[in-house]
């Protein structure tokens, strides 16, 4: 089983979630022989040592690779018009670049994956001809999409997974597709808009995949395979749901870092902002359920220029 991580450690500590997700992958999947490819910006060599203690503490394996091996130049330059995400975002499609002995197959996880369940159905799924298999984003990011990328509005996976079929991905000349996708579509969630319009006719949607995201007002933890954690648990007004963050402190408990909820930079801001996202996701969630799609992504989208409207005043105040 090869399994793909990025991770960017130049502005916050991403390693703490890293460990999380490969302790569960590998507890999880404990009869599987598991080869973990990591591509980093930078990487503390402390993280580095208890990432490598976790791995062989399972028997399994893991390989490092820095980013100056990952993207030419002129990619760079193209991948950052109009664009916020950190470089890191991007890695995976270039993975080869870095390791280039992977041949066959290669999931990808965001490093603020929990691995609920073991993987190996999926990983060995039948990829009848396609690239990439992986599921649905929620019905929101999809209707607009449909209307950015004219991608299928049951089409548009979300790419914090992905199952690669190597060799057919190798084919593609991603410098050229970005390059092309930057000039005739507008571009809103980065590498995840790429990977739809570069392999639209090509994704299979696994249909036996239950994965859930922590912003979910009622989760199913028991049935799931993987769980995102777009609400980070150490936060002191995170909206992780509890039975998520016991998951969580579960695997925690296994690494060398305790002091992982020492959170100290709070304030009226960070309340409020757990008010609003609190107030938009119900508003999401609910109207999706009780009113047609348009109007929920309507509110959304209303919700969206409230809180920015606030986030300038907050700027304008504190000049």
């Amino acid at each position: 089983m090869n399994v793909l991580y990025c991770i960017d450690e130049t502005k916050k500590d991403f390693s703490r979630f890293l460990w999380i997700s490969i302790l569960s992958l590998l507890e999880n999947n404990i009869n599987e022989k598991i080869n973990i490819y990591i591509i980093t910006t930078k990487l503390e060599k402390s993280n580095k040592k208890e990432i490598e203690r976790i791995v062989w503490q399972y028997n399994a394996h893991v390989y490092f690779s820095s980013n100056d091996k990952v993207i030419p130049d002129k990619i760079e330059k193209i991948i950052y018009k109009n664009q916020t995400r950190p470089i890191a975002t991007y890695y995976r499609l270039f993975f080869n670049n870095c390791f280039p002995e992977i041949k066959d197959r290669l999931l990808y996880l965001d490093c603020d994956t929990i691995i609920n369940k073991n993987l190996s159905n999926f990983y060995n799924s039948n990829f009848d001809n396609n690239i990439i298999i992986w599921w649905l984003d929620i019905s929101t990011t999809r209707y607009t999409s449909n209307k950015r990328l004219w991608t299928k509005i049951d089409g548009y996976i979300n790419a914090w997974v992905l199952l690669i079929n190597v060799p057919l991905f190798l084919w593609v000349n991603m410098f050229e597709w970005i390059k092309y996708a930057n000039e005739k579509y507008l571009i809103k969630y980065c590498d995840q808009d790429y990977i739809n319009i570069i392999f639209k006719d090509k994704i299979k949607i696994y249909k036996n995949l239950q994965a859930i995201v922590t912003f979910k007002l009622w989760i199913d933890t028991k049935n799931c395979l993987i769980i995102h954690m777009v609400e980070k648990p150490n936060h002191p007004f995170s909206l992780c749901p509890k039975k998520v963050i016991n998951i969580f402190d579960y695997y925690l408990c296994k690494t060398k870092r305790k002091d992982f909820y020492k959170y100290n930079k709070t304030s009226i801001y960070d309340l409020l902002n757990f008010i609003y996202i609190f107030i938009q996701r119900a508003i999401t969630y609910f109207s999706e359920r009780i009113f047609w799609l348009s109007f929920s992504v309507k509110l959304d989208k209303l919700c969206s220029n409230l809180w920015e409207g606030i986030w300038k005043i907050k700027n304008f105040l504190a000049k």
